[in-house]
């Protein structure tokens, strides 16, 4: 009878801070997730605004300078009078603001913006920055995860020290 109220407490114990860690570890890895995939949203177009306003100062500075072409985001400038072949296919006919493609290997985001020089089509590749953001939520989302085991494994270890003293109380006044 003392052995099962011995193992009773310590197992329910033990029950009650798995039922812990694994709660927080589900609301931390929701958390981040969540906000990765907002901020990855909130970032994107911020930047490509920010990209767009920063383009048409450099026309402003210089008429034919070169449109965008980096690794994540191609630009493209329809200028007044020119046809729709300086667009690629997929992008004529958007209308102004942002838009989501789909695309053989992921989705980009295009953001499309009136200036004075022309219609400005910038497109993201939004599939590169997830999986940079993912990268870098991923990262300190496994430090978070790991600091909470171990807090838990080691306050459990303190917890059952702790309780000793109660079990053994416990069995004394039984017997």
């Amino acid at each position: 009878m003392s052995h099962s109220s011995q193992t009773g407490l310590r197992a329910k114990l033990g029950v009650a801070f798995i039922l812990q860690a694994a709660a927080i570890s589900c609301g931390t890895v929701l958390g981040v997730y969540g906000a990765a995939a907002v901020l990855e949203d909130v970032l994107m177009k911020r930047a490509l605004r920010e990209e767009t306003a920063h383009y048409i100062k450099l026309l402003e500075r210089n008429p034919v300078h070169p449109t965008p072409d980096t690794h994540n985001m191609k630009g493209f400038l329809q200028r007044p009078g020119e046809t729709d072949e300086v667009v690629p296919e997929e992008l004529r006919g958007l209308g102004l603001g942002f838009h989501v493609l789909r695309k053989d290997r992921g989705r980009a985001l295009a953001y499309v913006s009136d200036a004075t020089p022309g219609r400005l089509f910038l497109l993201i590749d939004q599939a590169h920055i997830g999986q940079l953001a993912l990268f870098f939520g991923l990262v300190p989302l496994t430090l978070v995860l790991l600091f909470i085991y171990l807090a838990t494994w080691l306050t459990y270890r303190l917890s059952r020290r702790a309780i000793s003293p109660v079990i053994w109380l416990a069995n004394e006044v039984r017997s």
